[in-house]
């Protein structure tokens, strides 16, 4: 084997490993981001309610998920996740109805959220079990044509979509495609008549 071989088969193994490390950030970052939003935050709303609703009150809210967020993310991630990661305010809606809601670092894959938003029930002593609804704006793709993919499924103009998605403890209910321009106003409303028309 010649210099110019030696040399090129060195570049070889540095660009694969580079493309080896880019793919796992980006498979850790796809995973913290599923997580949080599919994972953490339906564990939080049926195990750690009161706790939540007590951040809302005193604005501590926030300082957890952002800690929830750097704790649950891979050590790749550590100088990403102290300055990129999900911002939680509440909102109240009317002297019945909160609105815990999350804004997400961009969605980058399928799946991936965007917003999400925890309707419930503001009562005097503390929030009732009728109206706790978790919902989530998540990123759909098309499906890439393959020719292992039948030709119903694969579509003649696929375009990013964006779907409504929710949370009934640790069940994902799919809503289908979410119609209204995807800003948060337009989902916190969807949030909102959605968990009205399940309220219990």
């Amino acid at each position: 084997m010649d210099k110019s071989d030696k040399i090129s088969e060195n570049l070889k193994k540095i660009i694969q490993m580079s493309e080896s490390s880019e793919r796992e950030v980006s498979d850790c970052l796809h995973r913290q981001h599923y997580d949080f939003a599919h994972k953490i935050v339906p564990y939080i709303i049926v195990e750690c309610f009161d706790d939540l609703i007590a951040g809302t009150e005193d604005d501590s809210a926030q300082k957890w998920f952002h800690q929830i967020w750097q704790d649950n993310g891979h050590t790749l991630l550590s100088s990403y996740s102290v300055v990129i990661y999900p911002e939680f305010s509440f909102l109240k809606i009317s002297d019945e109805i909160g609105v815990g809601y999350f804004v997400m670092p961009a969605p980058r894959n399928r799946g991936e959220v965007v917003y999400g938003s925890i309707v419930f029930l503001i009562d005097a002593e503390s929030p009732s079990t009728w109206l706790r609804r978790y919902y989530t704006l998540e990123l759909g793709l098309p499906l890439i044509p393959t020719a292992d993919l039948p030709a119903a499924l694969q579509e003649s103009n696929p375009t990013t979509y964006w779907v409504l998605g929710e949370w009934d403890n640790y069940k994902h209910l799919n809503h289908g495609r979410f119609d209204l321009e995807p800003k948060l106003s337009n989902f916190i409303s969807a949030s909102v008549q959605e968990a009205q028309k399940n309220r219990r």
